[in-house]
């Protein structure tokens, strides 16, 4: 397996709903933060000293827009849940990136417990987002370095099997799609 990108993540109160678990935004935002503090470490190794990742994506003419996303959700996190947002490619295109993610729950003996799964089409554009970009070289290079058909806690989990606990739901047949299991 590649290389794979981290957030930790602490719930807080803030991030909690009335129910007292998280609230389902929230792992969208987060997937979002980690994919964009991913980014900024790969602009940070082709960019020169000096400039902030705003002027060189202007001076590029260069955009990221999202053509799609999607979540889906295994478990409930709560309050005080210390969780990891893992993000990595999984399709690299001429113009655009297919980017995965899954959170997980780490307890205190190292175990972890797949909290959600998703992904997002990245495309590449001009600043003004009127027409599609080539990604640039430098930056593809170092995002192939991410490149993985699955992140850790999925390529262990076979959620076709497992009820969801507190949802009282199977999940859909696509699931397995998103994580490698085969019948």
């Amino acid at each position: 397996m590649n290389k794979v990108f981290e957030l930790l993540v602490t719930v807080t109160i803030g991030k909690t709903n009335a129910q007292g678990d998280v609230y389902w935004t929230r792992y969208c935002e987060w997937f979002g933060e980690a994919r964009e503090l991913f980014f900024l470490g790969l602009l940070k190794q082709v960019m020169p000293a000096g400039v902030r990742p705003m002027e060189f994506m202007i001076a590029q003419d260069l955009a990221i827009d999202t053509g799609d996303a999607a979540m889906k959700y295994a478990k409930k996190a709560f309050l005080g849940d210390e969780l990891i947002v893992r993000i990595g490619v999984k399709e690299l295109q001429h113009a655009s990136a297919k980017m995965i993610c899954e959170v997980v729950r780490k307890d205190a003996e190292g175990i972890e417990d797949l909290i959600a799964t998703g992904s997002q089409m990245l495309v590449f554009t001009n600043a003004d987002g009127s027409k599609i970009k080539k990604i640039p070289g430098p930056i593809k290079a170092l995002a192939a370095e991410y490149l993985t058909d699955t992140l850790p806690a999925i390529s262990r989990s076979n959620l076709r099997d497992r009820q969801f606990p507190g949802l009282g739901v199977h999940p859909p047949k696509e699931a397995d799609a998103l994580v490698g299991a085969s019948a």
